[in-house]
């Protein structure tokens, strides 16, 4: 079964959503993946992952501003974590201080 199939048979999934999200950033539909990970977030807004995934998204469409305020999250959220750490990697290469 296919994430679009998931989310029509159970819309309130957040992990339906987060698999479609990713493979769209995947096949690089920005948008589309940042409406599923939009809906991850609704449902978890306290899922650092969703929103590094909603950055990388923003990010591949060129907003860099948006990007940064989702990284921002999920460091702040997770600040001892992984998320938070890749979160913070991003920042940096926004910000210039590391390739």
């Amino acid at each position: 079964m296919d994430f679009t199939e998931r989310v029509r048979l159970d819309p309130s999934s957040a992990d339906a959503y987060c698999g479609r999200g990713r493979a769209y950033a995947s096949l690089g539909n920005w948008n589309r993946a940042v409406l599923d990970f939009d809906e991850v977030i609704r449902s978890e807004p306290r899922n650092a992952n969703a929103h590094n995934r909603r950055a990388l998204a923003h990010q591949g469409s060129g907003d860099t501003q948006r990007a940064r305020a989702d990284f921002e999250k999920a460091a702040e959220i997770d600040p001892g974590g992984e998320a938070g750490e890749k979160a913070r990697r991003h920042l940096a290469v926004l910000d210039g201080t590391r390739h």
